[in-house]
Protein backbone atom coordinates (compact mmCIF):
# COMPACT_ATOMS: atom_id res chain seq x y z
CA UNK A 1 0.00 0.00 0.00
CA UNK A 2 3.05 2.41 0.86
CA UNK A 3 3.90 2.37 -2.96
CA UNK A 4 1.05 2.75 -4.37
CA UNK A 5 1.28 7.04 -4.34
CA UNK A 6 4.36 5.95 -6.80
CA UNK A 7 2.75 2.94 -9.10
CA UNK A 8 -0.74 4.55 -9.21
CA UNK A 9 -0.21 7.40 -11.09
CA UNK A 10 2.27 5.32 -13.53
CA UNK A 11 -0.44 2.53 -14.05
CA UNK A 12 -3.31 5.06 -14.31
CA UNK A 13 -0.95 6.78 -17.09
CA UNK A 14 -0.38 4.07 -19.04
CA UNK A 15 -4.03 2.75 -18.75
CA UNK A 16 -5.25 5.82 -20.47
CA UNK A 17 -2.55 6.37 -23.03
CA UNK A 18 -4.04 2.66 -24.08
CA UNK A 19 -7.82 3.61 -24.06
CA UNK A 20 -6.95 7.03 -25.70
CA UNK A 21 -5.63 4.89 -28.92
CA UNK A 22 -8.94 2.87 -28.56
CA UNK A 23 -11.23 5.79 -28.47
CA UNK A 24 -11.78 6.50 -25.65
CA UNK A 25 -10.30 10.12 -25.50
CA UNK A 26 -11.97 13.08 -26.93
CA UNK A 27 -12.67 13.00 -30.47
CA UNK A 28 -12.67 15.84 -33.23
CA UNK A 29 -13.01 16.61 -36.66
CA UNK A 30 -9.61 15.15 -38.95
CA UNK A 31 -9.10 19.03 -40.16
CA UNK A 32 -10.04 20.52 -36.85
CA UNK A 33 -6.53 22.58 -35.93
CA UNK A 34 -5.12 21.09 -32.56
CA UNK A 35 -5.86 22.68 -29.18
CA UNK A 36 -3.21 25.10 -27.76
CA UNK A 37 -0.77 22.99 -25.59
CA UNK A 38 -1.57 23.35 -21.52
CA UNK A 39 1.57 25.04 -19.47
CA UNK A 40 3.90 22.86 -18.11
CA UNK A 41 2.49 23.36 -14.29
CA UNK A 42 -0.10 25.54 -13.90
CA UNK A 43 -1.43 26.11 -10.61
CA UNK A 44 -1.91 28.65 -7.49
CA UNK A 45 -0.13 29.76 -4.73
CA UNK A 46 -1.79 30.85 -1.59
CA UNK A 47 -0.10 32.77 1.34
CA UNK A 48 -2.01 33.29 4.48
CA UNK A 49 -1.19 34.54 8.07
CA UNK A 50 -3.28 34.27 10.94
CA UNK A 51 -3.32 35.56 14.61
CA UNK A 52 -6.48 33.84 16.91
CA UNK A 53 -6.64 34.64 20.69
CA UNK A 54 -9.11 33.04 22.79
CA UNK A 55 -9.16 35.75 25.45
CA UNK A 56 -12.08 33.61 27.09
CA UNK A 57 -13.22 30.23 28.41
CA UNK A 58 -14.44 28.34 30.60
CA UNK A 59 -11.02 26.28 30.09
CA UNK A 60 -8.43 28.67 31.37
CA UNK A 61 -5.85 26.71 29.01
CA UNK A 62 -7.88 27.54 26.03
CA UNK A 63 -7.13 31.34 26.47
CA UNK A 64 -4.24 31.96 24.62
CA UNK A 65 -2.63 33.78 20.97
CA UNK A 66 -1.65 31.63 17.96
CA UNK A 67 0.00 33.70 15.34
CA UNK A 68 0.93 31.24 12.47
CA UNK A 69 1.22 30.83 8.62
CA UNK A 70 -0.46 29.05 6.24
CA UNK A 71 0.96 28.38 2.67
CA UNK A 72 -0.79 25.60 0.09
CA UNK A 73 0.81 25.26 -3.59
CA UNK A 74 -1.93 23.35 -5.23
CA UNK A 75 -1.24 22.65 -9.40
CA UNK A 76 -0.63 19.73 -11.97
CA UNK A 77 2.37 19.49 -14.42
CA UNK A 78 0.32 18.75 -17.40
CA UNK A 79 2.06 15.85 -19.40
CA UNK A 80 -0.20 16.31 -21.93
CA UNK A 81 -3.72 18.06 -22.87
CA UNK A 82 -5.62 15.39 -20.70
CA UNK A 83 -2.80 13.61 -18.52
CA UNK A 84 -0.95 15.11 -15.33
CA UNK A 85 0.33 15.16 -12.18
CA UNK A 86 -1.49 16.83 -9.38
CA UNK A 87 0.25 17.98 -6.06
CA UNK A 88 -1.50 19.92 -2.85
CA UNK A 89 1.52 21.39 -0.89
CA UNK A 90 0.69 22.55 2.53
CA UNK A 91 2.76 24.17 4.95
CA UNK A 92 1.51 25.26 8.26
CA UNK A 93 2.02 24.06 11.95
CA UNK A 94 1.28 20.53 12.36
CA UNK A 95 0.83 20.44 15.68
CA UNK A 96 -1.56 21.32 18.15
CA UNK A 97 -0.90 25.13 20.44
CA UNK A 98 0.45 23.94 24.34
CA UNK A 99 0.35 27.70 25.07
CA UNK A 100 0.74 31.04 23.05
CA UNK A 101 2.72 30.89 20.58
CA UNK A 102 4.17 33.17 17.39
CA UNK A 103 5.20 31.03 14.00
CA UNK A 104 6.89 28.25 15.75
CA UNK A 105 5.50 24.22 15.00
CA UNK A 106 5.13 25.02 11.08
CA UNK A 107 5.98 21.70 9.17
CA UNK A 108 5.57 21.09 5.04
CA UNK A 109 3.17 17.89 3.75
CA UNK A 110 2.25 16.48 0.83
CA UNK A 111 -1.76 16.55 1.49
CA UNK A 112 -2.10 15.48 -2.34
CA UNK A 113 0.16 13.76 -4.89
CA UNK A 114 -1.27 11.85 -7.58
CA UNK A 115 -1.80 11.17 -11.18
CA UNK A 116 -5.28 12.08 -13.41
CA UNK A 117 -7.02 11.86 -16.53
CA UNK A 118 -9.46 14.34 -17.43
CA UNK A 119 -11.63 14.75 -20.46
CA UNK A 120 -14.48 16.45 -21.31
CA UNK A 121 -16.63 14.52 -19.21
CA UNK A 122 -14.27 11.91 -17.57
CA UNK A 123 -11.94 12.32 -14.89
CA UNK A 124 -9.68 9.12 -13.32
CA UNK A 125 -7.24 9.42 -10.71
CA UNK A 126 -4.75 7.61 -8.10
CA UNK A 127 -2.18 8.30 -5.64
CA UNK A 128 -2.75 10.37 -2.52
CA UNK A 129 -5.72 12.57 -2.45
CA UNK A 130 -8.63 14.46 -0.89
CA UNK A 131 -12.03 12.55 -1.23
CA UNK A 132 -15.48 13.53 -1.95
CA UNK A 133 -17.69 13.81 0.93
CA UNK A 134 -19.17 17.19 1.93
CA UNK A 135 -18.63 20.92 0.78
CA UNK A 136 -19.37 22.99 3.57
CA UNK A 137 -15.65 22.84 4.78
CA UNK A 138 -14.58 24.58 1.52
CA UNK A 139 -17.83 26.57 0.85
CA UNK A 140 -18.51 28.03 4.79
CA UNK A 141 -17.94 31.41 4.36
CA UNK A 142 -15.96 33.82 7.22
CA UNK A 143 -12.26 33.86 8.92
CA UNK A 144 -13.71 30.97 10.72
CA UNK A 145 -16.78 29.55 8.89
CA UNK A 146 -15.53 26.37 8.01
CA UNK A 147 -14.08 25.67 11.54
CA UNK A 148 -16.38 22.47 12.52
CA UNK A 149 -17.23 21.60 9.07
CA UNK A 150 -13.29 20.47 8.41
CA UNK A 151 -13.87 17.68 11.05
CA UNK A 152 -15.41 15.77 8.55
CA UNK A 153 -12.97 16.04 5.59
CA UNK A 154 -11.89 13.10 3.61
CA UNK A 155 -7.93 14.23 3.49
CA UNK A 156 -4.44 12.39 2.92
CA UNK A 157 -5.78 9.19 1.47
CA UNK A 158 -4.21 6.83 -0.75
CA UNK A 159 -6.71 5.21 -3.32
CA UNK A 160 -8.17 5.86 -6.82
CA UNK A 161 -11.59 6.87 -7.89
CA UNK A 162 -13.15 8.45 -10.57
CA UNK A 163 -15.96 11.26 -11.99
CA UNK A 164 -18.45 11.12 -14.83
CA UNK A 165 -20.06 14.85 -15.89
CA UNK A 166 -23.87 13.89 -17.39
CA UNK A 167 -25.38 17.33 -18.99
CA UNK A 168 -28.39 18.97 -19.67
CA UNK A 169 -30.89 16.98 -17.78
CA UNK A 170 -33.99 17.89 -15.47
CA UNK A 171 -32.16 18.04 -12.25
CA UNK A 172 -28.91 20.28 -14.20
CA UNK A 173 -25.39 19.56 -14.74
CA UNK A 174 -24.44 16.50 -12.78
CA UNK A 175 -21.45 14.95 -11.82
CA UNK A 176 -21.31 11.59 -10.27
CA UNK A 177 -18.01 10.51 -8.27
CA UNK A 178 -16.55 7.53 -6.96
CA UNK A 179 -13.78 7.12 -4.41
CA UNK A 180 -11.85 3.66 -3.08
CA UNK A 181 -9.31 4.49 -0.24
CA UNK A 182 -7.26 4.28 2.85
CA UNK A 183 -5.90 6.35 5.50
CA UNK A 184 -2.44 7.57 3.91
CA UNK A 185 -0.01 5.20 6.19
CA UNK A 186 3.22 5.90 3.89
CA UNK A 187 6.25 8.10 4.41
CA UNK A 188 3.85 11.12 3.02
CA UNK A 189 1.95 10.97 6.45
CA UNK A 190 5.03 12.59 8.19
CA UNK A 191 6.11 16.26 7.81
CA UNK A 192 9.42 18.20 6.66
CA UNK A 193 10.77 20.93 9.28
CA UNK A 194 8.54 20.03 11.89
CA UNK A 195 7.57 16.02 12.01
CA UNK A 196 3.55 15.39 12.66
CA UNK A 197 4.99 12.07 13.14
CA UNK A 198 3.91 9.05 10.58
CA UNK A 199 0.76 6.86 10.99
CA UNK A 200 1.14 4.01 11.55
CA UNK A 201 -1.31 0.87 10.99
CA UNK A 202 -1.28 0.88 14.82
CA UNK A 203 -2.64 4.11 15.64
CA UNK A 204 -6.16 3.01 14.28
CA UNK A 205 -8.76 5.12 12.99
CA UNK A 206 -11.48 4.61 10.54
CA UNK A 207 -9.75 4.02 7.01
CA UNK A 208 -6.34 3.08 8.75
CA UNK A 209 -6.18 -0.03 7.24
CA UNK A 210 -3.67 -0.49 4.16
CA UNK A 211 -6.40 -1.64 1.64
CA UNK A 212 -9.11 -0.05 0.01
CA UNK A 213 -11.75 -0.94 2.00
CA UNK A 214 -13.43 2.14 2.56
CA UNK A 215 -15.03 3.95 -0.23
CA UNK A 216 -17.62 7.34 -0.90
CA UNK A 217 -19.63 8.17 -3.46
CA UNK A 218 -21.39 11.90 -4.22
CA UNK A 219 -23.88 13.30 -6.44
CA UNK A 220 -22.99 17.31 -7.52
CA UNK A 221 -25.70 19.49 -9.37
CA UNK A 222 -25.63 22.76 -11.25
CA UNK A 223 -26.79 24.42 -14.09
CA UNK A 224 -29.88 23.54 -12.73
CA UNK A 225 -32.78 25.02 -15.24
CA UNK A 226 -34.58 27.92 -13.27
CA UNK A 227 -31.93 27.84 -10.68
CA UNK A 228 -29.31 28.37 -12.50
CA UNK A 229 -26.80 30.10 -10.20
CA UNK A 230 -27.89 27.35 -7.50
CA UNK A 231 -26.52 23.66 -7.13
CA UNK A 232 -26.87 20.78 -4.44
CA UNK A 233 -24.25 18.23 -3.26
CA UNK A 234 -25.55 14.46 -1.87
CA UNK A 235 -23.26 11.54 -0.80
CA UNK A 236 -22.37 8.82 1.07
CA UNK A 237 -19.33 7.57 2.50
CA UNK A 238 -18.00 4.29 4.31
CA UNK A 239 -15.05 4.00 6.10
CA UNK A 240 -13.93 0.29 7.69
CA UNK A 241 -12.76 0.16 11.14
CA UNK A 242 -8.96 0.47 11.98
CA UNK A 243 -7.29 -1.55 14.64
CA UNK A 244 -7.12 1.01 17.29
CA UNK A 245 -8.55 0.49 21.12
CA UNK A 246 -11.80 2.91 20.31
CA UNK A 247 -12.64 0.91 16.93
CA UNK A 248 -15.41 -0.61 17.76
CA UNK A 249 -17.60 -0.18 14.54
CA UNK A 250 -17.58 0.77 10.71
CA UNK A 251 -18.43 4.44 10.22
CA UNK A 252 -21.53 5.24 7.81
CA UNK A 253 -22.11 9.08 6.80
CA UNK A 254 -24.19 10.94 4.91
CA UNK A 255 -24.27 14.20 3.35
CA UNK A 256 -26.67 16.73 1.83
CA UNK A 257 -25.69 20.40 0.80
CA UNK A 258 -27.58 23.09 -1.00
CA UNK A 259 -25.42 26.59 -2.20
CA UNK A 260 -25.81 29.40 -4.62
CA UNK A 261 -25.12 33.11 -5.50
CA UNK A 262 -26.87 36.15 -6.37
CA UNK A 263 -26.00 38.99 -7.57
CA UNK A 264 -28.31 42.36 -6.23
CA UNK A 265 -27.68 45.94 -7.35
CA UNK A 266 -23.89 45.97 -7.24
CA UNK A 267 -23.50 43.49 -4.30
CA UNK A 268 -23.03 40.00 -4.77
CA UNK A 269 -24.76 37.49 -2.45
CA UNK A 270 -23.73 34.03 -1.52
CA UNK A 271 -25.12 31.26 0.73
CA UNK A 272 -24.54 27.32 1.66
CA UNK A 273 -26.37 25.27 3.88
CA UNK A 274 -25.35 21.44 4.78
CA UNK A 275 -26.29 18.85 6.84
CA UNK A 276 -24.00 15.58 7.80
CA UNK A 277 -24.68 12.72 10.04
CA UNK A 278 -22.25 10.21 10.84
CA UNK A 279 -23.28 6.46 12.25
CA UNK A 280 -20.43 4.99 14.58
CA UNK A 281 -18.69 8.34 14.34
CA UNK A 282 -14.65 8.07 14.18
CA UNK A 283 -15.20 3.92 14.83
CA UNK A 284 -16.82 4.85 17.82
CA UNK A 285 -20.69 3.91 18.57
CA UNK A 286 -21.77 7.43 18.57
CA UNK A 287 -24.16 9.72 16.38
CA UNK A 288 -22.67 12.46 15.06
CA UNK A 289 -24.49 15.65 13.32
CA UNK A 290 -23.47 18.35 11.75
CA UNK A 291 -25.82 21.78 10.95
CA UNK A 292 -24.23 24.37 8.87
CA UNK A 293 -25.47 27.76 7.69
CA UNK A 294 -23.73 30.37 6.32
CA UNK A 295 -24.01 33.64 4.35
CA UNK A 296 -21.81 36.29 2.72
CA UNK A 297 -22.35 39.30 1.35
CA UNK A 298 -19.58 41.36 -1.07
CA UNK A 299 -19.53 44.95 -2.44
CA UNK A 300 -16.84 46.74 -4.25
CA UNK A 301 -13.68 45.55 -1.92
CA UNK A 302 -15.63 44.67 1.18
CA UNK A 303 -17.13 41.80 2.29
CA UNK A 304 -19.76 40.40 5.47
CA UNK A 305 -20.25 37.02 6.46
CA UNK A 306 -22.00 34.81 9.13
CA UNK A 307 -22.41 31.44 9.61
CA UNK A 308 -23.86 28.80 12.19
CA UNK A 309 -22.27 25.03 12.81
CA UNK A 310 -24.09 22.85 15.15
CA UNK A 311 -22.23 19.76 16.09
CA UNK A 312 -24.40 17.42 18.36
CA UNK A 313 -23.13 14.11 19.15
CA UNK A 314 -25.00 11.31 21.12
CA UNK A 315 -22.48 9.34 23.22
CA UNK A 316 -22.47 5.98 23.93
CA UNK A 317 -22.54 5.33 27.25
CA UNK A 318 -22.12 8.98 28.36
CA UNK A 319 -23.28 12.34 28.41
CA UNK A 320 -24.27 13.74 24.78
CA UNK A 321 -22.54 16.92 23.68
CA UNK A 322 -24.62 20.17 22.28
CA UNK A 323 -20.87 21.98 20.54
CA UNK A 324 -22.00 24.95 18.45
CA UNK A 325 -20.29 27.98 16.62
CA UNK A 326 -21.05 31.49 15.45
CA UNK A 327 -18.47 33.65 13.61
CA UNK A 328 -19.40 36.92 12.33
CA UNK A 329 -16.30 38.83 10.08
CA UNK A 330 -15.59 41.44 7.61
CA UNK A 331 -13.03 42.12 5.42
CA UNK A 332 -11.81 44.32 2.50
CA UNK A 333 -9.73 43.86 -1.00
CA UNK A 334 -6.10 46.09 0.28
CA UNK A 335 -3.46 46.88 -2.61
CA UNK A 336 -2.30 44.06 -5.00
CA UNK A 337 -5.17 41.75 -4.29
CA UNK A 338 -3.96 41.19 -0.29
CA UNK A 339 -7.05 40.91 1.45
CA UNK A 340 -7.64 41.62 5.26
CA UNK A 341 -10.27 39.53 7.51
CA UNK A 342 -11.08 39.96 10.96
CA UNK A 343 -13.34 38.15 12.40
CA UNK A 344 -14.85 36.85 16.32
CA UNK A 345 -16.28 33.51 16.81
CA UNK A 346 -18.50 32.34 20.24
CA UNK A 347 -17.72 28.30 19.98
CA UNK A 348 -19.20 25.85 22.72
CA UNK A 349 -16.96 22.35 22.87
CA UNK A 350 -16.75 20.28 25.66
CA UNK A 351 -19.50 21.69 27.04
CA UNK A 352 -17.33 24.82 28.26
CA UNK A 353 -17.81 28.30 26.30
CA UNK A 354 -15.51 29.90 24.26
CA UNK A 355 -14.68 33.26 22.71
CA UNK A 356 -12.00 33.87 19.68
CA UNK A 357 -10.99 37.01 17.47
CA UNK A 358 -9.07 36.86 14.82
CA UNK A 359 -6.99 38.33 12.10
CA UNK A 360 -6.25 37.14 8.89
CA UNK A 361 -4.10 38.68 5.76
CA UNK A 362 -4.03 36.67 2.77
CA UNK A 363 -3.14 36.93 -0.94
CA UNK A 364 -3.41 34.05 -4.15
CA UNK A 365 -1.14 34.13 -6.55
CA UNK A 366 -1.52 32.48 -10.17
CA UNK A 367 1.43 30.48 -11.75
CA UNK A 368 1.97 29.41 -15.36
CA UNK A 369 5.17 27.74 -16.44
CA UNK A 370 5.47 27.40 -19.99
CA UNK A 371 6.51 25.31 -22.27
CA UNK A 372 9.92 26.04 -24.42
Amino acid sequence: MERLWFWGPVALAGLLILQAGAGFADERPLDAAAPEQPALFSGELELETENDWTFRSDDAANELNDLFNTIELTGGVNLSRAISAQVHLTYDPVLDPTGGRAFPDHGLYAEEIYGQYEGERVRLFAGKFNPAFGTAWDRAPGVYGVDFAEDYELAERLGLGGAIKIGSTRAGTLTLTGNAFALDTSKLSDSLFTSRGRTRRSDGGVSNTESLESFSVTLDGSEIPDLTDAGYHLGYRFQKRGRGPDDVADEHGLVAGLHGARQMSGAKLEWVGEVVYLDNAEGTRDELWYYTLGTAVSFAQYNLAVSYTGRPRMVEGGPDLDDRQIQVSAGVEMFDGWACDVGYKFHVEDGGDNHTVGLQLAKAFEINIPRR
